[in-house]
């Protein structure tokens, strides 16, 4: 493989105009979900629910609902549960995602695999606590206990099941932490902008071709370059 200083890696960017934290649409898109006005939403976007961690989710939202029954998990997606839940209310697929995350209290991504996954980057901007899989590239940009959790999806299983139930008990019963994980989400995210990263590989680029100048016979490879077939100066 590859050394590690050779190993540059960027997260994505997030438009934080778009996604942003409060506002006054949060009261109406609550309305339109149907979610009472104790109840605590966690969101989770999927199309595929196999492979971003339903049926996990699933589990645990079951085994909280007799003793946390505000919990609530508000799906945003293309394909519907097969079987509906007390505790599952189900948005649909949108167009307008941030106006579902604006009716959210927090993010839960238990994905099996993701590069980078936007909607973490997303929930941030808009001031949500994230609970991540640490199957997720950018689950690198959280600080556990300061704007997010990251947790395991694989291994024993009645172990995850218990570390991502304690998570959701956490957040749906102390509104305080979960403000403050909110807040330092939000300032998280304004790190993380699209300028930032083109800030972020445009210095890339430029220390890589420093780098690659200041290698021996570099100047003579590019000036003898210049002078190939179809070049002005060898006419």
């Amino acid at each position: 493989g590859l050394p590690p200083e050779r190993v540059h890696v960027l997260h994505n960017g997030v438009d934080i105009e778009r996604f942003h934290a409060g506002g006054e649409g949060r009261a109406e898109a609550r309305r339109r979900l149907g979610l009472e006005p104790e109840a605590v939403a966690f969101l989770l976007v999927a199309h595929n629910l196999r492979l971003k961690g339903f049926p996990l989710l699933a589990e645990v939202f079951s085994a909280l609902h007799r003793d946390c029954p505000q919990a609530r998990l508000v799906l945003l997606g293309r394909h519907a549960p097969a079987r509906p839940a007390p505790w599952l209310v189900y948005a649909g697929a949108s167009g307008t995602p941030e106006a579902i995350y604006q009716a959210a209290d927090a993010l839960v991504h238990p994905t099996l695999y993701d590069a980078c996954a936007n909607v973490v980057l997303e929930a941030l901007a808009c001031g949500l606590p994230v609970v991540s899989s640490d199957r997720n590239g950018s689950a690198e940009v959280l600080t556990p206990d300061r704007d997010g959790m990251v947790l395991p999806v694989v291994g024993n299983h009645a172990e995850i099941v218990m570390q991502w139930r304690d998570a959701v008990r956490l957040l749906a019963t102390q509104p305080e932490r979960r403000k403050a994980l909110g807040n330092a989400a939000r300032a998280r995210a304004e790190a993380l902008t699209i300028d930032a990263y083109v800030d972020r590989f445009e210095a890339l680029l430029d220390g890589l071709l420093t780098r690659r100048r200041r290698q021996p016979g570099c100047r003579e490879q590019v000036h003898g370059a210049a002078r190939g077939p179809g070049s002005p100066a060898a006419r």
